[in-house]
């Protein structure tokens, strides 16, 4: 089902299995060679890209500054701790992000 590179195709078996999971899928429709996708297929993939894009870019951060996405530690108390000091600090730098930003045009607006 899962490559190497998280890649999944959509197929019948990977669809019935997801639904005897209870799962919704998030698979991506695939256009082939004088079959494109139809508006409504072209309308669900940007939906799912949207979920997607946000949930790659908390993931992304982790790995590229915060040491990655594995957690070393003994007992899941502990492990919920470092994930949720992850999560602090993500939040925290996206909110000094979006402060400098506005003050940054705020100041643009008024000079």
């Amino acid at each position: 089902m899962a490559t190497r590179f998280g890649l999944i195709v959509r197929n019948e078996p990977v669809e019935a299995g997801l639904d005897a999971l209870g799962h919704i899928s998030q698979i991506h429709e695939r256009a082939y060679r004088n079959h494109p996708l139809s508006e409504e297929q072209t309308a669900s993939n940007r939906e799912k890209s949207k979920t997607r894009a946000k949930v790659e870019h908390v993931f992304g951060t982790w790995v590229m500054t915060m040491g990655g996405k594995m957690v070393r530690a003994i007992g899941i108390e502990r492990v919920r701790v470092q994930l949720g000091l992850k999560n602090l600090v993500y939040n925290l730098r996206r909110y000094v992000f979006w402060q400098k930003k506005t003050r940054l045009l705020s100041q643009a607006q008024c000079v």
